[in-house]
């Protein structure tokens, strides 16, 4: 399960009837099932509060969940298995992972392929950063740490010779203002 950002929603895929239940968190009931892509994984919202993505890896899909409406916004075809979604650039655009090492681009305002570029290994977790504007993804097998700039959709570079076994990125906050 994930939940909304004001923490009232939980949002539960279920992979056998391509649909995601949305729940109440504070009367614990069922409000709304929706209809998904094949086999739906764990959704990922949005910083704002705005969007459930849930990616499809039964049929290469992301589904985005308007939170206000309770509804499908859009289904964007990927055309391969994606693994997790990022959103990123003040919450308009959505790095998808994807098995095969390819990371698309989505428009987060209304659906379309921005970008795709290709990492050439399976990615773990990405990771964006605060200000929403690099997306920074490992690939294990190959040591790598891939820097991607989202608002403008480029590649930043990459960081290679690192450990095999690379743990995905976190971000760490302090909240002691001397440091």
């Amino acid at each position: 399960m994930s939940r909304s950002a004001d923490g009232t929603l939980g949002f539960i895929s279920d992979r056998d009837r391509n649909a995601v239940h949305i729940i109440s968190l504070r009367t614990f009931s069922v409000l709304k099932t929706v209809r998904v892509g094949k086999s739906p994984s764990r959704p990922w919202g949005t910083a704002d509060g705005r969007l459930m993505l849930i990616p499809n890896s039964g049929d290469g899909s992301i589904s985005a969940i308007s939170i206000q409406s309770l509804s499908v916004a859009f289904t964007q075809i990927i055309g391969k298995k994606p693994i997790s979604i990022h959103s990123g650039w003040l919450d308009t655009l959505a790095a998808v992972l994807t098995e095969d090492g390819d990371i698309t681009i989505i428009d987060l305002e209304g659906g379309g392929i921005k970008e795709t570029f290709s990492v050439s290994a399976l990615p773990s977790q990405g990771l964006v950063t605060s200000d929403s504007k690099t997306l920074a993804v490992t690939t294990p097998v190959s040591g790598s740490l891939h820097f991607f700039d989202l608002r403008r959709q480029k590649k930043l570079g990459v960081l290679k010779g690192l450990p095999d076994d690379l743990a995905p990125p976190a971000l760490a906050v302090s909240n002691n203002l001397c440091h």
